[in-house]
């Protein structure tokens, strides 16, 4: 059969700066040497060669932080609204491992926002869509589901592992125990938030502060979306947000929302920083 490395270079296509292997010839190498997709980006990657659905990443984030963004595991709590846009996001960036954890199935409430829902999937679990989803778009993504939803009880298996934990949730009693767990696994969380035409995202390091933290008092369980609604255009522009957060952890590329609160109100296109300490 050769060697990989031969095969890899035979391959690949030459161009001013770099070079590049297609996804055909990529799904090809797997085949031949019976290693995963997955690996085989990996192999390139570190031959200097770019999988060509990654070259746009390229200038950004640089042929290291694609590296990284193959090596880690990011869990996504949720995958609803929120959810579903990180996901899209994070399996078209590259990265090598999801695991998606959610008891919910689609609705046609769901149809006006939710990424990941259409006509055709109506009762379907969410979190087995979501897998189906993103072997579609990319197929070098390793998925892991549970369908059911985060607890004190089911966290720890879920999360084991990941170098990344994402709040996609709709509910505060549940994000105070994913941020409780990720604390004790010392996995920082990537937190998201909508309701009407507001938005916020934040990311929260293991032992530092949250923004529940700031309500002794407690929360409502749920917040303004019970009341305002969440309107088409709202989950991609926080969702999007909260996946660039989780790249930015994973590459260390660009200044992480460390300990601070984003919000925007997007019905008069206004922004603040909040900063959790002093």
């Amino acid at each position: 059969m050769g060697s990989f490395s031969s095969s890899l270079r035979a391959m690949c296509i030459p161009n001013e700066t770099y070079r590049t292997i297609s996804l055909e010839n990529c799904i090809k190498l797997s085949g031949k040497y019976g290693i995963s997709l997955k690996e085989v980006e990996q192999k390139a990657l570190q031959e200097q060669i770019i999988p060509a659905r990654y070259e746009r990443n390229l200038g950004t984030l640089g042929l290291e932080g694609q590296l990284k963004l193959l090596g880690s595991r990011v869990t996504v709590i949720g995958c609803g609204g929120l959810g579903g846009v990180v996901i899209e996001v994070l399996a078209r960036s590259g990265v090598g491992e999801m695991v998606l954890s959610d008891g919910d199935v689609f609705s046609d409430s769901n149809l006006n926002r939710q990424l990941l829902s259409y006509a055709g999937v109506m009762g379907s679990s969410k979190v087995d869509v979501a897998r189906e989803r993103i072997k579609s778009i990319n197929p070098a993504v390793e998925v892991r589901t549970f369908d059911i939803a985060l607890s004190a009880e089911t966290g720890r298996t879920i999360l084991a592992g990941s170098h990344v934990a994402v709040d996609a949730l709709d509910n505060n009693s549940s994000r105070k125990t994913l941020y409780g767990l990720c604390s004790h696994l010392e996995i920082p969380v990537v937190h998201g938030a909508i309701g009407g035409f507001i938005g916020q995202v934040g990311t929260f390091l293991p032992g530092k502060p949250t923004h529940l933290d700031f309500f002794p008092e407690g929360l409502t369980e749920k917040g303004a979306e019970a009341i305002v609604g969440v309107p088409s255009f709202a989950p991609y522009v926080i969702g999007s947000m909260e996946a660039a957060e989780v790249i930015k952890i994973l590459t260390g590329v660009g200044e992480v929302l460390e300990e601070k609160i984003f919000i925007m109100d997007m019905s008069r296109n206004l922004t603040e920083l909040l900063p959790l300490e002093d």
